[in-house]
């Protein structure tokens, strides 16, 4: 979803630190702050009951997250964050291997 100077506009109030906020957070996505308040939004409308918004407004969010990449970055670091939490398992499991059956706790695990 491209915007351009002659796209719609709509004057908002921000509390007090809010535009501090999502500055912060679009430098840290590399996104404009406009683009920031545009992926909330989406992921916002993406999450809850569609039942009564027209399918077409639905399907444009989701193009959106889909093209500006978002989806897919999102199940990369969801993937990385899984094999991490997986080399933990391998490690926690190897470990209760070497561990004498006598120094292990109730649930098994290495004592101490």
């Amino acid at each position: 979803m491209k915007t351009t100077l002659a796209s719609d506009k709509f004057v908002l109030r921000l509390p007090d630190g809010m535009r501090t906020v999502i500055s912060q957070l679009a430098a840290v996505n590399a996104r404009s702050m406009n683009a920031e308040i545009l992926v909330a939004l989406v992921n916002h409308a993406m999450r809850h009951d569609h039942r009564g918004v027209h399918p077409d407004l639905v399907q444009a969010a989701f193009a959106t997250r889909l093209g500006t990449g978002e989806i897919q970055q999102t199940l990369i670091d969801m993937g990385q964050k899984m094999q991490g939490l997986a080399k933990q398992l391998d490690q926690i499991a190897a470990a209760a291997r070497d561990t004498p059956e006598e120094t292990r706790d109730k649930k098994g695990k290495p004592a101490g």
